[in-house]
């Protein structure tokens, strides 16, 4: 039998991601959630129930035990999470058809659609690459190198298929092999600019990839510098908002001498949106084009996914989660 990428799966479910005043992570809590019930549905008592003893759910920041709330403290629990669950609601109409859940308002319950979509399932693949707490340690490479060829498929998308784009993330890459300096060497070269590094500025057993996941560019019709150029880094965890800086400019501009200056990108499987669709902090965002998990979704609606290099791991993945609904 073929062994499975994620062999356990939906971990750390008994308690709701930090801080509690970003819903854009509780909705994702309530999402996973709602996989891994056998009925793939949650409704508001279901995240109650997941709530260990002491957990904050109160706005003035009091640690309260289930056992010791009044009936007043309660309902302020309760709005709390009724709020994350309208959250979840305004999600449906953002993504549309697009969206894996539906929300049923009768019954304030969050509920799985039985029929899935390839879209779909990209949608739940992204939903885990940021919810990483909930797999295995041992796992959290398989999903990262995943999330960027997910995201250098997006970024040819939306650059269009005159474009160039490559992975140049470390372990990851085809196009740049070899030690940290022979690859920046490369990409000097694919971009037609002047690399400003000797080939000591680097030990030579440093493999990394300085920061850089992805590298994009529209080449021009000559064969000379100076053209379009995206440098993008790839986020799962709930830090991303410190790696935007990690592909930023003033940091290869010490590497290579542009003629043109690149681009900065940070792609995340969040969906960082607020209930009318703009960006849920904008102030959050530092000098950087953000890809979340709506744009994702958005530019690869129309692609293939079946012929995706990696559609038959998002496949397994999605298939295995649900399997395993039932261990939970």
């Amino acid at each position: 039998m073929k062994e499975s990428y994620y062999p356990n799966m939906l971990r750390n479910l008994d308690k709701p991601p930090t801080p509690l005043s970003s819903a854009y992570l509780q909705a994702d809590f309530i999402e996973m959630l709602c996989l891994a019930q056998p009925e793939r549905t949650v409704d508001i008592h279901d995240v109650h129930f997941r709530f260990k003893q002491g957990a904050e759910l109160d706005r003035d920041s009091e640690y309260e035990t289930l056992s010791q709330i009044d009936a007043e403290k309660f309902d302020r629990q309760h709005t709390r999470i009724l709020e994350w669950f309208h959250y979840i609601a305004s999600r449906g109409e953002i993504f549309r058809e697009l969206y894996p859940f539906y929300f049923d308002k009768s019954t304030q319950r969050v509920v799985l659609k039985k029929n899935l979509t390839n879209i779909h399932k990209l949608y739940l693949y992204l939903l885990m690459a940021s919810s990483l707490r909930c797999f295995n340690p041992t796992d959290f490479n398989v999903i990262g190198n995943t999330f960027e060829m997910i995201s250098a498929l997006a970024l040819k998308q939306y650059f269009g298929d005159q474009s160039r784009v490559h992975v140049f993330a470390a372990g990851s890459s085809s196009q740049y092999t070899g030690n940290k300096y022979a690859k920046i060497k490369r990409l000097a070269q694919d971009l037609r600019d002047e690399l400003l590094i000797l080939c000591d500025t680097f030990a030579r057993t440093d493999t990394g990839d300085e920061g850089l996941d992805i590298v994009g560019w529209l080449p021009p019709t000559d064969s000379i510098s100076g053209m379009i150029i995206v440098f993008g880094q790839c986020a799962c965890t709930e830090d991303w908002e410190e790696k935007q800086s990690s592909s930023a400019f003033n940091k290869w501009s010490q590497l290579i001498r542009f003629t043109a200056r690149p681009v900065n990108a940070i792609f995340i499987p969040f969906c960082f949106r607020d209930t009318s669709g703009g960006w849920y902090k904008r102030h959050r965002i530092h000098d950087a084009i953000l890809i979340d998990r709506l744009r994702i979704v958005q530019l690869l609606e129309s692609y293939p996914l079946p012929q995706m290099s990696f559609a038959e791991r998002i496949n397994e993945t999605i298939d295995n989660a649900l399997d395993h609904a039932n261990s939970i």
